[in-house]
């Protein structure tokens, strides 16, 4: 099977996967939130800080090395197995001897055994970390896909069956170091061998100077991701951390299926690709096209239909968590394209490129959530908010720069969906005024978003031709698997 077959067999696969479960996942996951508090899964948001920030050394960045290389010996492969077992043993002990540190940060009194047994996640998920970097490497999304479903699906029964019989926050955390478990032990099972680790580092030296400029990337990346987290937990507390958190949560739960289905693939496409330029600029411009067609409008739509989700989802406990889920999802689409670019750009042999960015990210948004916070939940979402689109320019010139190509060619890509994106969103806004405010919640939900689908595929298709009709061919193809 050639590249673009085996591409198109990977996101097939992982779509069928990963979003023939989903309908499932979200209606385990709406359950679960009607079962906890915003205390609960502020709880857990504080305890998960830690291992969220660490995993991103975890394995050193040698898992994306042993992808992104031309040729790997089973040496090499024993070798980058031992560093990750003493990385992962160091970094579950850090987080367990740290407890104390987060529950002083947070000024929560009840965080060190959320957080120690959070700990171990990391441990267990070294001893996997090269078999699932070689199905990566091998492109068996099948097999990947497979695991994740049975995982997810699992997972996701055993938090709802424990918050059922009132486990609070410990659902959440038990139910997350179960899947660990699960999913570590059936990608060892499904790739066929487990590496016997060698504890000798000479000869690797090139995977390790991948892997550790990529494994600062992916560090400075989860820093970045958990930055509400460490500045609204210690600002506001718990309960305004947790409904912001789950707002959080349902903003990124289409995109959080979509960067799964899409990331996997990313890195070793591009790799392969990174001796032909004019494949790999193609295959940018035209990544970076269906992304943002597919994803604008459903995060403009999850913003304009935020009160009625959070009343039909939800109920009223949760209505706290209207205002962020407002906000949160328009900067989502900004957060996966500029992350696409970055991995490209990764696939293309330079990581470095991820860790600037990052970094600048970084300077970009710790003031704004700062700033923000003093406005409480409203001015946290929007300090989580604000600076992406910049953060999505400077990447957009910095990985055109390297791919050779024109910046304005890809910012083009994105701007066009998202216009057609926010034009529908004013009629909602029309439509939520003139209804009677005795109208069902569930009703105007299905008007608002039959009316936003609608418009946006009649406007994309007067006058946004060209992608409407790429999007339409690729789904096509996709589908039937044949060629691009």
């Amino acid at each position: 099977m050639d590249l673009q077959g085996q591409v198109l067999s990977a996101l097939r696969w992982n779509a069928l996967a990963k979003f023939g479960t989903q309908l499932i996942s979200w209606v385990i996951t709406i359950a679960v939130m009607r079962l906890l508090t915003p205390g609960d899964y502020g709880l857990v948001a504080m305890a998960t800080v830690a291992i969220a920030f660490l995993s991103g050394l975890a394995d050193l960045g040698l898992g994306g090395a042993i992808v992104q290389a031309s040729s790997i010996t089973e040496r090499q492969l024993r070798q980058v197995q031992g560093a990750v077992l003493l990385v992962g043993a160091v970094m579950s002990a850090v987080i367990w001897a740290g407890a104390p540190l987060i529950e002083w940060w947070f000024a929560e009194s009840r965080l060190v055994p959320f957080v120690r047994v959070i700990a171990f996640e990391i441990l267990v998920g070294s001893f996997a970390s090269v078999s699932h970097a070689l199905l990566l490497r091998e492109m068996r999304f099948r097999a990947i896909s497979g695991i994740e479903i049975v995982a997810g699906i699992a997972t996701g029964l055993l938090t709802l069956a424990l918050a059922w019989k009132g486990w609070g926050a410990w659902s959440l955390v038990l139910a997350s170091l179960a899947r660990a478990i699960m999913s570590a032990s059936a990608v060892v099972a499904v790739s066929g061998r487990w590496v016997r680790p060698a504890f000798s580092f000479y000869g690797i030296e090139k995977l390790l100077s991948f892997g550790g400029l990529s494994s600062g990337a992916q560090l400075l990346y989860r820093l970045n991701n958990q930055l509400e987290v460490l500045i609204g937990g210690r600002l506001l507390g718990k309960d305004a951390l947790g409904a912001f958190s789950v707002a959080m949560h349902l903003a990124n739960l289409p995109a959080s299926k979509l960067a799964s289905v899409v990331g996997d693939v990313i890195l070793p496409t591009f790799a392969r690709l990174q001796s032909a330029s004019a494949s790999y600029q193609r295959a940018l411009l035209t990544g970076v096209s269906l992304m943002s067609f597919a994803l604008c409008p459903v995060f403009m739509g999850l913003s304009a239909l935020a009160p009625e989700l959070v009343s039909v989802l939800l109920g009223e406990r949760w209505h706290v968590a209207i205002a962020p889920l407002v906000v949160l999802p328009l900067a989502v689409p900004f957060r996966m394209i500029a992350g696409f670019l970055a991995s490209a750009a990764a696939g293309l042999g330079h990581p470095i490129a991820s860790v600037r960015l990052q970094s600048l990210k970084f300077m970009l948004i710790v003031p704004a959530l700062i700033l923000g916070a003093h406005w409480g939940l409203i001015g946290l979402s929007i300090g989580a908010t604000v600076m992406y689109p910049i953060v999505l320019w400077i990447t957009v010139s910095h990985v055109a720069r390297l791919a050779g190509i024109s910046p304005t060619a890809l910012a083009r890509s994105f701007l066009r969906p998202l216009l057609m994106s926010l034009l529908t969103y004013a009629p909602v806004l029309l439509l939520r005024e003139l209804l009677p405010s005795d109208v069902n919640a569930l009703v105007k939900l299905i008007v608002f978003g039959l009316t936003m689908a609608l418009g946006y595929l009649a406007l994309s298709s007067t006058f946004n031709k060209v992608q409407f009709r790429s999007f339409w061919s690729f789904t096509r193809q996709l589908g039937r698997g044949g060629a691009l």
